[in-house]
């Protein structure tokens, strides 16, 4: 059975969307980045399928990306995480960082290993280049 859609599955649609659109890219183009159909890069952005984190391996690797934004949304330097810290309910906080970071720690474990295949795959593709010249 499929995980439910959630939140943090919401917000990576919508970033995957302002990505394609601050890229100047179609809906076709992020599909062919992501090596699927626009069919299917519909059903991620509409939220009817979580987006695998090969695909977003992809896309990061693609467009030169930082994973820290594709997965979580923005980069947060100290001074304004310590400022958020210092008002925030530290007990909400707390639980919301502990879902949030079981799920991005697992996404990040997943987009690593799928980085260390691409990488592999593009070595190996310089090698049979050499041999064939």
């Amino acid at each position: 059975m499929a995980k439910a859609i959630g939140k943090y599955d919401i917000e990576l649609a919508e970033r995957l969307e302002r990505i394609r659109k601050r890229n100047g890219l179609s809906q076709e183009a992020m599909a062919l980045i992501m090596e699927t159909d626009v069919g299917m890069y519909k059903r991620f952005i509409y939220n009817k399928s979580k987006v695998p984190a090969e695909k977003i391996a992809l896309l990061a690797d693609e467009l030169d990306l930082d994973l820290r934004y594709v997965l979580y949304g923005r980069q947060t330097g100290a001074y304004e995480f310590v400022k958020f810290m210092e008002t925030a309910d530290l007990n909400m906080v707390g639980e919301m960082f502990a879902e949030s970071a079981k799920v991005l720690r697992h996404k990040a474990k997943e987009i690593e290993k799928i980085q260390d295949k691409i990488q592999a795959k593009r070595e190996a593709g310089k090698e049979v280049a050499k041999k064939n010249k």
